[in-house]
């Protein structure tokens, strides 16, 4: 178990890391992208994962592509 504590923890953690599924942290959904033909619901602030973009990464720190708030509130995405 030694092997999976990491060597920098916020205060308070303490326990060995535990490897998990993304499915078990938190709801995944498809189908919700905002039309791509529609400039006012791109280029914004909001983080817009692909598939391809976090396939195999291990962490993610921010997507390539992001919507704005108009977008979000023009289709079935959810944050």
């Amino acid at each position: 178990m030694a092997g999976n504590v990491p060597k920098i923890r916020f205060p308070g953690f303490t326990e060995p890391w535990e490897q998990r599924k993304l499915g078990e942290l938190a709801e995944i959904v498809s189908g919700g992208t905002p039309a791509t033909s529609n400039p006012e619901y791109w280029d914004g602030t909001i983080n817009w994962y692909t598939p391809a973009e976090i396939s195999e990464a291990r962490y993610v720190y921010g997507s390539q592509k992001k919507i704005t708030e108009v977008g979000l509130n023009n289709s079935s995405a959810k944050i």
